[in-house]
């Protein structure tokens, strides 16, 4: 039983590692077509597809190597499911991501309409979140060595600051952007960004001053900008989560109870009869 579920499991990470083969061949293959662009914009393609290969040859053998002791720390047999496994699956998550990007990028690049600006700041944000992907990852096998065989816990003579003190190189601004949600579906995607704007569209009326006209004028003119702005809105979100109080927070989910909000699906979206 043991000898086929090994087996099985070896098969499933076979297929998941074609991913990141896959990845490494698309930033290749862009980095041989930016390379003759000697504008900035094409240098700036070809050393960002350069920074996301080795940023995913960084990865590889770490995800790997949690991925092989991960199944030690299930439940059971019957329940597979811990932190580590739950990494493990955000950081395939994200290189099914990037590979999506990139292969975007092959198929419109040599349109006239081409966005270079847009896809420039997608690659770079990409190959910024795996770079925070590999920390995180590097700290987890820190916390397995820290740990007794199959306990999610570190020993007693150990504390999380430890960890948390070591992570310069962790970069949050990244996942808020361009690539935020990338772990879930298109449409849970869209709620999460919709979410996001209005969070801190909300912030900047939170912390304005001046009579309900000019906040609600504030409020327009913010969402249209973090709207158009991903990495603005990214900034805004890691700031709040940051340095915003809890009167803050109390005063944005109030949101939900607003007459206002409980009645905005009557206004965009017919009600469903029930029998």
């Amino acid at each position: 039983m043991m000898i086929s579920q090994s087996f099985a499991e070896d098969e499933d990470s076979n297929s998941v590692y074609a991913m990141y083969d896959v990845l490494k061949e698309l930033c290749l293959n862009n980095v041989e077509y930016f390379k003759s662009d000697e504008s900035t914009i094409g240098k700036k393609f070809c050393e960002s597809f350069k920074a996301l290969h080795n940023n995913v040859v960084s990865i590889y053998p770490i995800v790997d190597e949690i991925r092989k002791v991960a199944p030690y720390y299930d439940f059971n047999q019957n329940t597979q499911g811990n932190g580590y496994r739950s990494f493990v699956t955000v950081v395939d998550a994200f290189i099914l991501y990037g590979e999506k990007t990139c292969q975007q990028i092959c198929k419109n690049r040599n349109s006239y309409f081409f966005r270079k600006g847009t896809y420039l700041r997608e690659v770079e944000t990409c190959s910024q979140a795996l770079s925070s992907l590999c920390v995180i990852l590097t700290h987890l096998k820190t916390l397995i060595s820290w740990s007794d065989p199959g306990c999610l816990f570190p020993k007693d003579e150990r504390s999380p600051q430890e960890l948390l003190t070591d992570s310069p190189g962790f970069n949050q601004i990244c996942f808020y952007g361009t690539c935020l949600g990338f772990q879930f579906c298109e449409s849970m995607q869209a709620i999460l960004k919709g979410l996001s704007i209005l969070m801190v569209s909300f912030s900047e009326v939170y912390y304005s001053e001046g009579g309900m006209l000019e906040r609600a004028t504030n409020y327009l003119w913010h969402s249209s900008k973090y709207v158009l702005n991903p990495e603005l809105r990214a900034r805004r979100i890691v700031n709040i989560s940051q340095y915003s109080s809890v009167d803050f927070c109390k005063q944005f989910w109030f949101l939900g109870e607003n007459e206002l909000m409980n009645r905005l699906p009557n206004f965009v979206h017919p009600s469903v009869e029930v029998n």
